[in-house]
């Protein structure tokens, strides 16, 4: 569960600030991890430009703080993107991904990505409303 909020006006050249408040549980472990994270979004002819940074408290343990950094840009009716995110003392993730439009209201995504020497594979459909 999440809150978000858009601390800036969204502009389509310019950057744009927000933040999240949220919290995750895992199914078959007790106990919920907190966040908070700080959004900034810069977009520009080059494309989309997005840096996070925030923390964690997973159940039982210390605070953590985390990150991400992105870059997105759309090529016709596609969007690439590249993005690198981790927490403090653990090895950054890497994906790289697009996404499309099958009709205005279904979108479909793909993204493949390394983490701790593994290959991350996702798929998927958002379907709005």
């Amino acid at each position: 569960m999440q809150a978000k909020w858009r601390i800036t006006p969204s502009q389509e050249a310019g950057c744009n600030a927000a933040a999240v408040l949220g919290a995750t549980q895992t199914r078959g472990q007790s106990g919920t991890t907190p966040y908070l994270n700080g959004l900034l979004s810069c977009n520009s002819s080059w494309g989309a430009t997005h840096v996070n940074l925030g923390g964690q408290r997973p159940a039982g343990g210390p605070g953590v703080a985390t990150w991400g950094l992105a870059h997105e840009r759309e090529f016709g009716a596609s969007t690439v993107h590249v993005e690198a995110f981790g927490q403090r003392l653990a090895k950054p993730t890497f994906q790289v991904g697009a996404r499309t439009h099958l009709t205005p209201r279904l979108q479909f995504d793909a993204t493949v990505g390394r983490s701790k020497r593994e290959t991350l594979l996702s798929v998927g459909l958002k379907q709005s409303f």
